[in-house]
C-alpha cells in the first residue's frame, strides 16, 4: 500500500487539545456590531481604507514588497471582496470620489489614478519620496498629498514632503520643509491640517507650524509620531499616534492631540489593557458630519504575573467617540493589528489592518468560517466531532487520500472563498492545522486540481523573517537541493522521501514529496515551537519539521501546525 488511509473512526478517537475555534460571535440581528470581512489574502497588509458610500470602499496596502489595491461591495447581504491591481511599490493611502474615480499614494515617489479606463500612474516633481497621505476635492480639479524624503546617507534626516495638485499637475509646496515627516493630512472647508513629525495647519491660503504640548507630560519631551489627523470643523481636529518615553521601562504608549479653543491639548484614552507595562498605539482616525469618531490601532498586555512572562501578542483595538468621551469597542477577534479606518456615517464603518484584516461596523457580525458548525445532513459530508468542522466533495477526498491525520491535522475551519494574491482571484479553500487546501475548477480532472499553501514561507514571512537571506547549506552534504541552496537533515530525509501527495506514481516518488512539502528553505536549527518545545527545526516551502527525539519511533519527526498558526495571527483560532 502506497501510503495508509486514515480511517474516519481512527480520526475520531485521536485527542485534541488546544484546538477549538474561538467562538465570540454576536447575535445576527444586530447590526450594530463589528464582524469580520472574510477573502482578502492573508499576506496583504493594509494600510488605507476609503468608503465611498455604504456599499463601496476600496482598501490598498503591501504585499511581499508590491503595492495592491481592493475593492469591496456589500452584495446580497455580505461584503465581496476583490482584488482590483498590483503596484511595483506598496501603497499608503487611498481615497475615492466615486465608485470607479479612485486615487493614491505610496513609496518611491507612487502616485495613481483610477478611472472608467483603469489605474495609470500619475507624474509627480519629487519620483524619490515616501507619500503617506493624500485628499482630493470636487471631482479631482485640487488635492494635496504628504510624505517624506528619505536620507540619503545614515547620519541624515528624512526631509518633509508637501505637494499641491492644480490645473493637472502635482507642485511641490515649498512653505512646508525642513526635517521630518507627514503622516496625513485632512482639510475640512477652506481649513486644513498636516500631522507627522510636527503639526502644521492650513489656512487663507497658507500653511503654519503649530506648538504641541509635550508629548510624556509637562516639560518631559520624548520621542513621538503623529499616524493621522483629522479637521472636525474649522477650529476643531484631532491628531493621533505614539509616544515613546525615553527610559529602561517606559514603553510605547497612545499619543492623542485635541484642537479646540486655539490650541493643542494631550488626552488620554483607554487601551484594551490596564497594564501600565502593556504597549498600545493608535493608527487611524476617523469622523462623521455629525460628530462621532473612530479610533483604531492594536496593544498588548504586557507583563503577565501569573504567567511570569510577557503577553506580547498583538490585539487589534477601536475606540468610538460620542458625547465627548473615548470608550473601547467589542470586537469580535483577538489578535490583530488594525492600521486604517473610515465610516460612511455613525452606522457604517470599515477598519483594516495586517495579514488581510478587515472589519466592518453596521452591517451584523456573520460567523467566522472558524467557527464550529453542527453535523451536516449530507450523507457525503464527514463531520469532525472534537473541532465541529465537515470535510466534504473535492476537499475530502483530497484529505482522506493524501494522508490524513497525521500529514495536515483536523480542519480548523469551513470552506470559504480567499483571495490568492498571486494569481489575483479568488479560490475556494479550507484551512487544516498543518496546511492551507485551494480548489481550483480550472485543474479539474489533474493532480492539481487542489493546491496546497506555501505555508513555511508565509509563517516564516508573518515572524518577519526572509528565508532567502537564511544561511546556505554545503553543497557537498547529502540530500541538497541548488535550487533552493539547503540540504534536508538526516534526521529528517527519510520521512520527507516517504510521503507525498497521490500523483499516480508507484510508491512515493520525489516529485509527490516535492509537491506535498516542497524545497527547504533553511538548514536545520535548534528552534521552540509554538508549544514552547525547544526541537532540532527544519523549514520547507509548505511545512515546518520538528525532530523530537524521545517519541517512539514512528513520531519522531512531527510537521508544526502552520495553518493553525496562520488563523492564531488572524484571532481566528484560540491557543
Amino acid at each position: 500500500m502506497k501510503r495508509r488511509r486514515i480511517m474516519v473512526v481512527v480520526c475520531l478517537m485521536i485527542a485534541l487539545a488546544g484546538l477549538l475555534p474561538a467562538a465570540r460571535l454576536s447575535a445576527q440581528g444586530d447590526l450594530n456590531v463589528w464582524g469580520v470581512v472574510v477573502g482578502a489574502s492573508p499576506s496583504v497588509a493594509f494600510s488605507s481604507v476609503f468608503m465611498v458610500d455604504d456599499q463601496t470602499a476600496w482598501a490598498v496596502g503591501e504585499d511581499r514588497g508590491r503595492g495592491v489595491a481592493y475593492r469591496l461591495d456589500w452584495r446580497d447581504g455580505r461584503w465581496s471582496v476583490s482584488f482590483d491591481q498590483w503596484f511595483a511599490h506598496p501603497l499608503n493611502e487611498v481615497v475615492a470620489i466615486s465608485a470607479s474615480e479612485v486615487w493614491a499614494v505610496g513609496d518611491n515617489g507612487l502616485i495613481v489614478h483610477r478611472d472608467t479606463s483603469g489605474w495609470r500612474s500619475v507624474e509627480q516633481p519629487l519620483p524619490g519620496a515616501t507619500l503617506t497621505a493624500i485628499q482630493m476635492f470636487g471631482s479631482g480639479e485640487e488635492g494635496w498629498a504628504g510624505g517624506f524624503l528619505p536620507p540619503l546617507s545614515g547620519p541624515d534626516y528624512p526631509q518633509v514632503v508637501l505637494l499641491h495638485y492644480q490645473h493637472g499637475q502635482w507642485r511641490q509646496e515649498p512653505s512646508v520643509s525642513g526635517p521630518g515627516s507627514i503622516e496625513e493630512l485632512h482639510f475640512t472647508g477652506q481649513v486644513g491640517w498636516a500631522a507627522g513629525d510636527d503639526v502644521w495647519r492650513y489656512e487663507a491660503g497658507s500653511w503654519v507650524q503649530e506648538p504641541e504640548p509635550f508629548a510624556c507630560g509637562e516639560n518631559f519631551p520624548c520621542p513621538h509620531t503623529l499616524n493621522t489627523v483629522r479637521a472636525v470643523s474649522a477650529d476643531e481636529a484631532w491628531a493621533v499616534g505614539s509616544r515613546h518615553a525615553i527610559c529602561a521601562a517606559c514603553v510605547t504608549r497612545p499619543y492623542v492631540l485635541h484642537r479646540t479653543g486655539g490650541a493643542w491639548q494631550l488626552t488620554t484614552v483607554p487601551t484594551g489593557s490596564d497594564n501600565p507595562q502593556s504597549r498600545a498605539a493608535v493608527t487611524g482616525l476617523s469622523f462623521n458630519r455629525d460628530g462621532v469618531g473612530l479610533m483604531v490601532g492594536w496593544y498588548d498586555r504586557g507583563y503577565d504575573p501569573v504567567r511570569e512572562a510577557f503577553d506580547a501578542r498583538i490585539r487589534p483595538m477601536v475606540l468610538r467617540y460620542q458625547q465627548q468621551q473615548w470608550q473601547l469597542e467589542s470586537l469580535p477577534i483577538e489578535l490583530g493589528a488594525l492600521s486604517a479606518v473610515s465610516m460612511e456615517d455613525s452606522s457604517h464603518a470599515l477598519a483594516v489592518g495586517r495579514s488581510g484584516l478587515i472589519l466592518s461596523y453596521g452591517y451584523g457580525a456573520p460567523p467566522l468560517p472558524s467557527a464550529p458548525v453542527g453535523r451536516s445532513d449530507d450523507p457525503q459530508a464527514l463531520y469532525v466531532e472534537p473541532v465541529g468542522h465537515t470535510l466534504r466533495g473535492v476537499f475530502r477526498g483530497y484529505w482522506e487520500r493524501n494522508g490524513g491525520l497525521p500529514v495536515f491535522g483536523y480542519p480548523l475551519t469551513e470552506e470559504f472563498t480567499e483571495i490568492n494574491a498571486d494569481a489575483g482571484h479568488s479560490y475556494l479553500v479550507q484551512y487544516f492545522e498543518r496546511q492551507r487546501y485551494e480548489y481550483h475548477p480550472e485543474l479539474s480532472g489533474t493532480p492539481y486540481e487542489v493546491l496546497l499553501g506555501r505555508l513555511g514561507v508565509e509563517v516564516l514571512e508573518q515572524q518577519g523573517r526572509d528565508w532567502t537571506s537564511f544561511p546556505k547549506g554545503d553543497p557537498a552534504a547529502p540530500h541538497y537541493f541548488a535550487e533552493t541552496g539547503h540540504a534536508i537533515a538526516s534526521e529528517f530525509w527519510d520521512y520527507w522521501r516517504s510521503h507525498g501527495l497521490e500523483l499516480g506514481d508507484p510508491g512515493v516518488s520525489f516529485r509527490e514529496s516535492l509537491a506535498l512539502f516542497g524545497y527547504p528553505i533553511s538548514e536545520p536549527a535548534m528552534e521552540t515551537n509554538s508549544s514552547g518545545d525547544t526541537v532540532l527545526t527544519q523549514w520547507f516551502e509548505r511545512a515546518r519539521f520538528e525532530y523530537h527525539p524521545d517519541n517512539p519511533a514512528p513520531h519522531k519527526v512531527l510537521l508544526g501546525r502552520l495553518a493553525a498558526e496562520v488563523l492564531r495571527a488572524r484571532g481566528w483560532v484560540a491557543q
